[in-house]
């Protein structure tokens, strides 16, 4: 179910009690009061990013196909889809036709460039609201809404903008909010220690009556009413003008805080010698935040003042004033606002100047140097009154509503700019002579980064030259206005018969002209006319050849030494088209090449005779040579066959006397002793070396010494030179020897020979141990 359509069924007709229906988008946050000043029986709010813009540039539906197709010359106001409403009865009228529509649309397979809200605005269009509500009922989130406010009609200082993210915060938390319209103080308290009291008043004050009835308004102080309600009923607070003495002060005195605040307060300063002081009192010591004095002001304001207080403690907020050299010191204040900051203290910049002339002149003055004063008017000018009154028609002059209300007409209007510190006026807009009887919108867009004050300077020419302004804004971007461009005039001839010319046609912005200082959309150069071209005449003119440059030569005929290589050339530069010439002349020819000098491979010469061996016998070697120089390798030839090394020369080897060469006998090492002959009594014992370390070979010579020839030497030496024992130690000896080499004696017969050993060895030897181990 779409939105319309949902509204319709699911609320407004399940719901016969109810009074109002606003819609608005889901992610709404407001940032301010949002009341019964809102409620009409059908209600639009106006959508802030076409506000300031041409009728030409709002987004209707322009398909006419579309059931939300707004018409060029329909429509006056574009309205946003986040934020409409009305009565019951109202809101189901809308909801039906819009949803109706809608779903025609959807059927035939159109869709309206915005959706609802432009079935909405095709609505307003045919139904217009009762209640148009500003832009700032539904500025996006990163929208600039603080805007500077000017301070003179004339001697306006006007300082560069800069706009305000509004806080991405659900709800502005006040902690102290004052108003004064109950006329009591709201928590507001007067200090002890002061000499005056603050007052509540309301409508003009007491001096200032009595300076109007005493025929000198100058000579008043003090506000002629309130800034909440700008009526004799609203209130706010000021002191006496009588009954104090200079040097006197009345202190205003908040409750104490221990966080972060924003003090936001509006006050007013028209007397002499008038001023206001705000205090952040802390241990009983006042330490300034704010000053503003005037000697002698004549601005009849009031004026927005927005601070941060950063906590350092607890501390109470004075607003201060009193007496100081004139009785015209009547200081105001009024809208008292303590805003808990959340953490995040941000402090707006002064608003830009937003002026409709319904409640005062906005800060603007009037110049003592002129001959009439500019007068604030609601509804019609005397003249038109006096028109109306005495049916002549031709006698009226002047707008016959506010431009708030109405439209706008004017005589001759100037508006000059003078940066603050000059004296030097500058020319920015004029008009002069009958605009018809409406309102007409005018935008100047300045370039200027100093302070400066904007002047509007008005000339009667008569008693029928009435002039007015209204709604006078200032905004920090460049302002749009622009006109519509009316139909295209016929294509100028082409600037060539072939090959491709250019053909242009203009319109004009006047369908309708853009306001006064602006022109088309594309204008760049503002000339108020719009040129576009076209191509004609594209058929190929014809083209002759030409030749392009020679190409790089090819390949020589030879690898070396002399030869011939090609080369062309194209005719392409241009080509012959669409029936040109051709190219004149050849396209090729062969010129000669030098490769440089052939190679030439290297070739042995003849081989020269073998050397002598080198050894008589054994095996030797002899050795022969030859050269690589029969031609030598020349220009990048090879080598010799062969020539590994590349060293140019190579070398034959054979062998020669291979015979063995004679070996000569040597003796080997003596074998060990041999047993002696005799164990006793004496004997001898003999030792062998052969001929065989080396033996003799290839008839080499015998070991020196070898007579027989036998290639054995033997060596003798004497043994057991003792004295032999008797016959019974002899016998058992040998039985005991026996024994010993079989292996088969017992222990207790080795205990016995070892006995009789012992024995015998001590009879034969004297002691001499020459026991046995059979077992061993």
């Amino acid at each position: 179910m779409l939105k319309m359509e949902a509204i319709n069924k699911l609320v407004l007709r399940r719901n016969e009690d109810l009074n109002y229906v606003f819609c608005m988008n889901v992610d709404f946050r407001f940032v301010g009061k949002f009341g019964a000043e809102a409620l009409g029986d059908l209600v639009g709010t106006l959508h802030p990013g076409y506000y300031w813009k041409n009728r030409y540039s709002f987004p209707y539906e322009t398909n006419t196909d579309s059931k939300a197709y707004v018409a060029p010359t329909e429509g006056e106001m574009y309205f946003a889809g986040g934020l409409y409403g009305g009565n019951r009865e109202s809101m189901l009228k809308l909801t039906e036709i819009c949803a109706k529509t809608r779903a025609e649309d959807n059927i035939n397979g159109v869709e309206a460039i915005w959706h609802d809200e432009s079935y909405l605005n095709r609505y307003f269009v045919d139904h217009p609201p009762t209640r148009i509500l500003s832009p700032e009922y539904c500025f996006p989130r990163d929208y600039c809404v603080w805007k500077e406010q000017g301070k003179q009609m004339g001697t306006m200082d006007s300082t560069p903008v800069v706009c305000l993210i509004l806080l991405a915060v659900s709800t502005v938390v006040y902690a102290q909010s004052c108003d004064f319209d109950n006329l009591d103080f709201c928590g507001w308290t007067q200090a002890a220690d002061d000499e005056l009291d603050w007052l509540i008043n309301a409508g003009p004050t007491s001096a200032r009556l009595f300076a109007q009835n005493f025929g000198r308004p100058e000579l008043g102080t003090g506000p002629m009413a309130d800034h909440t309600l700008g009526t004799d009923t609203g209130g706010y607070a000021t002191i006496a003008h009588t009954g104090h003495n200079d040097g006197d002060r009345a202190r205003l005195v908040s409750q104490e805080y221990t966080v972060d605040v924003i003090l936001r307060f509006w006050y007013h300063l028209f007397g002499s010698n008038i001023f206001l002081n705000v205090y952040l009192e802390k241990g009983g010591t006042l330490n300034p935040i704010f000053q503003d004095y005037e000697i002698a002001s004549t601005d009849d304001t009031w004026k927005q003042k927005v601070l941060s207080i950063v906590a350092t403690g607890p501390y109470k907020i004075v607003f201060e004033t009193g007496r100081d050299g004139s009785f015209r010191c009547q200081a105001a204040i009024d809208d008292l606002d303590i805003i808990m900051c959340g953490g995040v203290c941000e402090i707006p910049p002064e608003p830009h100047l937003d002026c409709t002339f319904d409640r005062d002149m906005c800060g603007f003055q009037q110049d003592s140097n002129d001959d009439i004063d500019w007068t604030r008017h609601m509804r019609a000018t005397p003249n038109r009154v006096y028109a109306i009154q005495h049916s002549a028609p031709g006698a009226k002059t002047g707008p016959f509503h506010d431009h708030t209300q109405g439209r706008y007409h004017d005589g001759t209007l100037q508006v000059y700019t003078r940066v603050s510190g000059s004296t030097d006026t500058q020319l920015q807009w004029e008009l002069s002579g009958d605009r018809g009887d409406t309102w007409h919108r005018a935008i100047i867009n300045h370039n200027i980064t100093d302070n400066y004050q904007v002047i509007f300077h008005g000339d009667i020419g008569g008693f029928l030259s009435d002039f007015a302004i209204d709604d006078v804004r200032t905004w920090n971007e460049t302002c749009e206005a622009y006109g519509g461009w009316g139909g295209w005039g016929n294509w100028t001839d082409c600037t060539a018969t072939c090959g491709g010319g250019i053909q242009s046609r203009t319109r004009h912005c006047d369908s309708p002209p853009p306001p006064y200082g602006f022109t088309c959309v594309g204008d760049d150069d503002g000339d108020m006319a719009d040129t576009e071209q076209q191509d004609c005449n594209k058929q190929p003119c014809p083209v002759d050849g030409g030749w392009g440059p020679w190409q790089a030569a090819g390949d020589c005929s030879v690898t070396c030494g002399q030869g011939l290589q090609p080369t062309e050339r194209h005719c392409d530069s241009p080509a012959p088209q669409h029936g040109g010439m051709q190219c004149m002349g050849s396209s090729s020819f062969r010129q000669p090449c030098d490769e440089g000098p052939c190679p030439i491979d290297g070739e042995w010469s003849p081989w020269s005779g073998f050397s002598a061996c080198n050894v008589t016998c054994g095996g030797g070697i002899q050795l022969r040579t030859r050269l690589c120089d029969n031609p030598p390798p020349q220009h990048g030839g090879d080598n010799c066959v062969g020539d590994d090394d590349g060293d140019g020369a190579d070398t034959d080897v054979v062998t020669c006397n291979a015979n063995p060469c004679p070996v000569d006998g040597g003796w080997s090492q003596w074998l060990p002793w041999e047993t002696c002959s005799q164990s006793c009594g004496g004997g001898t014992q003999k030792r062998v070396r052969t001929c065989t370390e080396p033996a003799p070979q290839y008839t080499g010579n015998g070991c020196q010494g070898d007579t027989d020839g036998d290639g054995t030497d033997e060596e003798f030496q004497p043994c057991q030179t003792q004295t032999c024992p008797d016959t019974a130690y002899r016998i058992a000896r040998i039985v005991f020897d026996v024994l010993v080499r079989e292996g088969i004696c017992t222990l207790y017969l080795r205990n016995t020979f070892i006995f009789l050993d012992v024995m015998f060895d001590a009879k034969a030897n004297g002691g001499e141990d020459n026991s046995y181990d059979c077992h061993a």
